[in-house]
């Protein structure tokens, strides 16, 4: 049996579908009030809307540690993807201590009920240095240099996984980079698609590391399901682009033939300050400062590691974009 934790996000999503896609017994663990229609959506993309009326849906509140001891009861294997996020920073400290206090149960839990593979989806965030230039896994891990409370979370997050392999918990760490797909987020592609058409052809003057959703969720199963590899932690990434050519990719699918134009580091970092009001206003997600700092940022990760453990090829980004602008032509056809 496989539990999956954040079942209704992003990466949960997906690794349900592909789960149930083979036929694996699971046990999807949400919120009881949470929307699943995210899900849903995601299955009646790739076609398996049959199966997703197959899932078995757990209730379970991964803050309260005796419901995580009872779920996880006869679970073999345990993907925690689960993690809040907050659109604001009124509710920072409590994103912070929630993500680490859900990390802490699911952990204990799995320890207690004897779990046989342990994976946890962790983020590119928690590589907070790098050397010469390139993070890799075995960048000195430092907490508090970083400035947003996301990351922080997450790494101490990480460090209860830590905790758990020492006292026996058969797990595993990946740390996917910005993940291409059809996401909660999705509204952001649109956004940016917009913008383009309309004329707005500026882009961030910064770099970023790039990975397919569908790279992500292969190599998740791959290594939980087909590896005894414990104690290490993988980057997940296809490739370190500047923004530059990931808005030409996209000015080049939208048959755009204008020139881009740099935008400012001056007025980025103004759009994050609009971005925050306006989260608050409209409660979706929006750029806040922290991403508008991290756009004009020169980022290198290195995805050696995974490639030279499992011999893999990642999907390239101008690939992963095409698909989802073929996505964004079918949804608005």
């Amino acid at each position: 049996m496989i539990a999956i934790t954040g079942s209704t996000g992003f990466v949960g999503s997906h690794l349900l579908l592909e789960l149930m896609k083979r036929g694996k017994s699971v046990l999807a663990l949400k919120r009881e009030h949470s929307d699943i229609s995210y899900t849903q959506k995601v299955f009646e993309l790739n076609q398996a809307l049959p199966l997703f009326h197959q899932i078995r849906w757990v209730d379970c509140h991964l803050s309260k540690f005796s419901e995580v001891v009872e779920v996880l009861n006869g679970v073999d294997i345990v993907m925690h993807a689960a993690a809040q996020v907050n659109i604001n920073e009124s509710g920072n400290r409590e994103m912070i201590e929630k993500n680490i206090k859900i990390t802490e149960n699911v952990v204990n839990a799995s320890i207690l009920q004897h779990v046989k593979r342990f994976c946890y989806i962790s983020s590119i965030a928690t590589i907070t240095h790098s050397i010469n230039g390139i993070g890799k896994e075995n960048s000195p891990f430092e907490i508090l240099t970083t400035e947003h409370p996301y990351t922080v979370s997450k790494c101490y997050a990480e460090l209860e996984v830590w905790r758990g392999i020492q006292e026996g918990l058969p797990a595993v760490i990946i740390n996917p980079s910005v993940i291409l797909g059809y996401s909660r987020q999705w509204h952001i592609f649109e956004t940016i698609l917009l913008q383009l058409k309309n004329g707005f052809l500026y882009y961030p003057s910064g770099r970023g590391s790039f990975v397919d959703i569908r790279d992500v969720v292969r190599i998740i199963l791959h290594l939980t399901l087909n590896t005894t590899i414990t104690n290490q932690r993988f980057i997940i990434t296809s490739e370190n682009l500047y923004y530059k050519e990931i808005y030409q990719y996209l000015c080049d699918f939208l048959g755009i033939n204008k020139k881009l134009k740099r935008m400012s580091k001056e007025k980025l970092i103004m759009l994050g300050y609009l971005g925050e009001i306006m989260s608050v206003v409209s409660k979706r997600k929006l750029m806040n400062r922290y991403t508008a700092r991290l756009l004009n940022k020169e980022l290198n990760y290195s995805n050696e590691k995974i490639c030279d453990v499992l011999q893999c090829k990642f999907i390239p980004v101008k690939e992963s974009l095409r698909h989802m602008f073929l996505l964004y032509q079918q949804l608005h056809s």
